[in-house]
C-alpha cells in the first residue's frame, strides 16, 4: 500500500512538473514574441534612410501583433522616430482591403491615444487619417472613421503646436468635402478659430479661408484678422470677406482705406466698389476715416460739390465725430443745405453735445433757422 501511494506521489509530482515546465516554456514564447515586436519596432524608429525599407518589411510582416508598440512610439519626442512609424502604418493599411473593420480600429485607438502622443506624433495620426481612403460602402464604418477624424480634430485644436494645427486643416478640409454634415462642422469650427489665434501667419491665412467655408458661421474672429500684425494676414482677410457685406458691414471696412500696406488699401477699395460704391463714395469714406481732422472736414466740401449724393448721412456721421471743429461744421452744413431728416440730432447737439461753444453755435444756427422761417410765413 506504502508503495502503490509513494508511486501515485511520484507521478503527480512529475505531471505538476511537466505542467510547470510547459506554462514557463510558454511565458518564455510570449515573452520571446514580445521582445521581437519590441525590437523590430525600435529598430524602424531608429532606422536610417538606407535600412528603412527593410525595418518597414520586418514590422509588417507582424500586422496586428506590431501595432501596440507602434502606437505606443508614437508618444516619443523624435520627430524620425514618430515618422518612420507612419510609414508602417501605412504599410500595414495597405494590405488590408478598403472595407476592412481593421481600419476603422486602427483609427479608433489612434484618436483615443492622441492626447498622450507628442507633437510628432500628433501629426503623423493626423496624416495616417487623411491619407486613409473615405470612400467605403459599409456606411456604419464610414460614419465611425468620420466620428474619429472629428475626435481628433477636436483635440488637435487644443494643441498649441503649428504643424498640428496645419495638418489638422488638411484632415478637416477632406471632412467637410466629402462629408459636409452638423456634428462634423462643430469639431472645424473649433479648429478654424484656434488657427486664426495662431502664432504662425501662414496657418491664421490657413485659418482664414478654412473660416469662410459654406456652414462655418465664424465671423468675429474673421474680422480681427484685419488688424493683424502680418500684412500678409490682412491681405488675404480683406480677399475673404470684403465682399460679404453679412461678416463686415462697409462702414466698418472703410478704416482699411488707410491701412500702412499699399496692397492692403487697393484690395479695400476693390471691396467697397464691389459693393456697389462709386468713386465719390470711396473718396468720402476715405477722408471720413481718416485720423485727421483736416482731412474730415474736407467731406463738406466734397458734399457741396456732388449733386448725386445724399448729405444727410454722411453730416450725420460727421456731427458725432471726436473733434468739435469737424461737427461744428456739419451743424452749419447741415443748416445752409437744410437737411430736414437732421433736425432732431441738431436739436439733441444743442441740448448735450460735450462742448459749449458747439452747443451755443448749433443754438444759434437754429434760432436764425427758426426766425427766417417766420419771417417767410409773414412775408406770404
Amino acid at each position: 500500500m506504502k508503495l502503490l501511494l509513494r508511486t501515485g506521489k511520484k507521478k503527480w509530482a512529475i505531471a505538476c512538473l511537466c505542467v510547470g515546465l510547459a506554462i514557463l516554456s510558454l511565458a518564455g514564447w510570449s515573452q520571446r514574441a514580445s521582445l521581437l515586436v519590441w525590437y523590430r519596432v525600435y529598430s524602424l524608429a531608429r532606422a536610417d534612410e538606407s535600412d528603412l525599407p527593410t525595418c518597414v518589411e520586418a514590422v509588417i510582416e507582424l500586422e496586428a501583433a506590431a501595432i501596440p508598440q507602434l502606437l505606443h512610439f508614437l508618444s516619443r519626442p523624435e520627430e524620425q522616430a514618430c515618422a518612420h512609424v507612419h510609414v508602417a502604418l501605412e504599410r500595414i493599411r495597405e494590405r488590408w482591403p478598403p472595407d476592412d473593420a481593421r481600419l476603422a480600429d486602427l483609427t479608433a485607438r489612434l484618436a483615443e491615444a492622441f492626447s498622450g502622443f507628442s507633437v510628432f506624433g500628433q501629426r503623423e495620426a493626423l496624416g495616417f487619417a487623411t491619407s486613409s481612403p473615405r470612400g467605403i460602402q459599409n456606411e456604419n464604418m464610414a460614419e465611425e472613421l468620420y466620428r474619429c477624424d472629428c475626435a481628433m480634430i477636436s483635440l488637435a485644436s487644443r494643441v498649441a503646436d503649428t504643424t498640428v494645427h496645419a495638418q489638422a486643416l488638411a484632415l478637416a478640409a477632406r471632412t467637410l468635402d466629402q462629408s459636409p454634415k452638423a456634428e462634423r462642422l462643430l469639431a472645424c469650427r473649433e479648429l478654424a478659430r484656434a488657427c486664426l489665434r495662431d502664432s504662425d501667419a501662414k496657418n491664421r491665412i490657413l485659418g482664414t479661408w478654412f473660416a469662410v467655408r459654406p456652414g462655418m458661421e465664424i465671423s468675429a474672429e474673421l474680422v480681427e484678422g484685419l488688424s493683424d500684425p502680418d500684412a500678409e494676414v490682412r491681405r488675404n482677410t480683406i480677399l475673404a470677406i470684403g465682399s460679404r457685406p453679412e461678416t463686415i458691414s462697409t462702414d466698418e471696412l472703410l478704416p482699411w482705406l488707410h491701412d500702412p500696406d499699399e496692397d492692403v488699401r487697393c484690395l479695400c477699395e476693390k471691396a467697397l466698389r464691389s459693393r456697389g460704391l462709386t468713386d465719390d463714395h470711396v473718396q468720402l469714406g476715405r477722408l471720413m476715416t481718416d485720423s485727421r481732422a483736416n482731412s474730415r472736414l474736407q467731406v463738406l466740401d466734397l458734399l457741396r460739390q456732388a449733386n448725386d449724393l445724399e448729405p444727410g448721412v454722411w453730416l450725420k456721421r460727421l456731427s458725432h465725430d471726436s473733434e468739435p471743429a469737424v461737427r461744428a461744421g456739419a451743424v452749419r452744413a447741415a443748416i445752409e443745405q437744410r437737411v430736414a431728416s437732421l433736425d432732431d440730432r441738431l436739436h439733441q447737439m444743442a441740448q448735450n453735445d460735450p462742448c459749449a461753444t458747439v452747443r451755443q453755435l448749433t443754438q444759434y444756427y437754429l434760432t436764425a433757422l427758426k426766425s427766417r422761417a417766420t419771417e417767410n410765413a409773414l412775408s406770404k
